[in-house]
């Protein structure tokens, strides 16, 4: 893996890449029982699964909610990837039994001395007929906190590839498959038998993943013939009953992004729409869908494509190329624009109403070290937010890169594969700061690992309650 000069560079700008983030952490947060009774000598399993090797892990039993005081510890040392697990039998670190009619909840506490450089951490290889996105869940409060998603794109009928159907399949942090085999996975990513997608399309249909941001769900837009599907496709991993959420009608119709900000009420479904009002002029587009699961209707456009030629930050950029885009924490929007040319935005943020607070063109990013010469392509096909920072894969020159979200400047970037091999399609990253990218030129998928020494808290997303103890009567204590 090559290594640019831009630590050096960033020293002496004052612009040191953040590295906040953990390689190794604990995700599909568990207990086997809500409630037990240990008075009972009755246990309970707490597991989590671990995408990487770690130097140290601690299990924290805390409680009773709300407090968050420690009770009980165990120490695993040093782990492997994979699932591990305790067993706790209802006691403190005094080995003192607590009381009956509380809830508690655990946490995993990981810790790594890390990487020297941005290290490939995928275990084992998973291949696929043609892999256009990735997701992860990043929210801590779903069951599903640290799952990823690699959408298929086009069905096997060669029997080359591990995987064979259309649609979504869950993997692990370290992407292994989700339950053992492709099969499995496809099977727990509640794929719809109704399916709406339409293979006969080709490439596109469906396009892309993304996990909604608060609702622990993962959504799929669709790039195939206009009218065939047009609709956003919900993988909740629970329900199959209500999957498509919002069939495409009017203008608006062919997302290759979509994904959800806000829970109940105030749930917002947002979609990068291929064409747009006018063809070929994609335009980032909301409905505010609230609980309205089959919600129709046009959405309200809050970023068009067209009418920029001359805007004093966008440039005389005619940002007619979107390709993905992302939301940070405070609901600024960020779009990549796929150009050729070096004076065009290629980098673009706007605010939640989607006026324009900077651009990036191929000339400004050059000119900080981006691994391209000038008249090159700088196409940032897939986007993904993490911690102040906005990563891209970009599709041309093979890597991924890394910029400030606050200014547009360019920070960092990892090369990712053979560069003959990759055309990079998708991208996401956890809530460690792991990177995961699909490969579009060779079919599979990878996840990088930041470099530094690190460490993480991983918080169970709901509570096990230790039972009332059973009261034996006074006329039977002598059984």
């Amino acid at each position: 893996m090559k290594r640019l000069f831009l630590p050096l560079l960033a020293l002496g700008a004052g612009l040191l890449v953040s590295q906040a983030g953990a390689n190794p952490y604990g995700s599909q947060l568990a207990a086997s029982e809500s409630q037990f009774a240990p008075d009972q000598a009755e246990t309970v399993e707490l597991s989590f699964y671990l995408n990487d090797i770690a130097d140290s892990v601690l299990v924290e039993v805390f409680g009773p909610l709300p407090d968050t005081d420690t009770v009980r510890t165990f120490d695993l040392g040093a782990l492997t990837p994979g699932m591990h697990s305790v067993e706790w039998d209802g006691k403190d670190d005094d080995e003192d039994l607590l009381p009956g009619g509380d809830d508690y909840s655990f946490r995993v506490i990981t810790e790594a001395d890390g990487y020297n450089e941005w290290t490939n951490i995928t275990a084992g290889e998973t291949s696929f007929p043609l892999t256009t996105g990735i997701a992860v869940i990043r929210d801590m409060n779903s069951p599903f906190f640290g799952m990823v998603a690699v959408l298929n794109s086009v069905p096997d009928d060669t029997g080359d590839y591990d995987a064979e159907e259309l649609g979504l399949y869950l993997m692990n942090g370290d992407l292994t498959w989700y339950g053992g085999s492709a099969q499995a996975a496809y099977d727990a990513a509640m794929n719809d038998p109704a399916t709406p997608w339409d293979p006969e399309e080709g490439v596109g249909s469906p396009w892309k993943v993304k996990a909604g941001i608060h609702d622990g769900m993962f959504y799929t837009g669709d790039w195939g013939a206009e009218g065939v599907t047009d609709a956003v496709y919900r993988y909740d991993l629970v329900n199959t009953a209500e999957q498509v959420l919002a069939p495409g009608v009017g203008d608006h119709s062919r997302l290759l992004t979509a994904f959800t900000t806000g829970t109940g009420e105030d749930t917002v479904l947002w979609g990068l729409d291929r064409d747009g009002a006018d063809p070929d002029r994609p335009e980032v587009v909301r409905w505010d869908v609230g609980t309205d699961t089959a919600h129709t209707g046009d959405g309200t456009v809050v970023i068009s494509s067209t009418g920029w030629a001359g805007d004093p930050i966008i440039g005389t950029s005619i940002l007619w190329s979107f390709r993905d885009f992302t939301i940070d924490d405070e609901g600024n929007i960020y779009v990549g624009n796929r150009r050729w040319g070096g004076a065009e935005a290629r980098y673009i943020k706007f605010d939640s109403e989607g006026e324009p607070i900077w651009s990036r063109s191929g000339l400004d990013v050059f000119g900080e070290g981006y691994p391209a010469e000038n008249g090159d392509g700088v196409y940032p096909y897939g986007l993904a937010y993490h911690d102040g920072n906005l990563y891209a894969v970009d599709d041309f020159i093979r890597i991924v890169a890394i910029l400030d979200a606050e200014t547009g400047t360019f920070l960092d970037f990892f090369e990712i594969t053979d560069p003959d091999a990759l055309n990079g399609r998708g991208i996401a990253v956890d809530v460690a700061g792991n990177v995961y990218v699909a490969e579009h030129g060779v079919n599979t998928v990878s996840v990088w690992s930041p470099w530094g020494a690190n460490d993480f808290t991983s918080t169970y997303h709901s509570a096990v309650t230790i039972g009332e103890p059973v009261t034996v009567p006074d006329w039977r204590a002598y059984e």
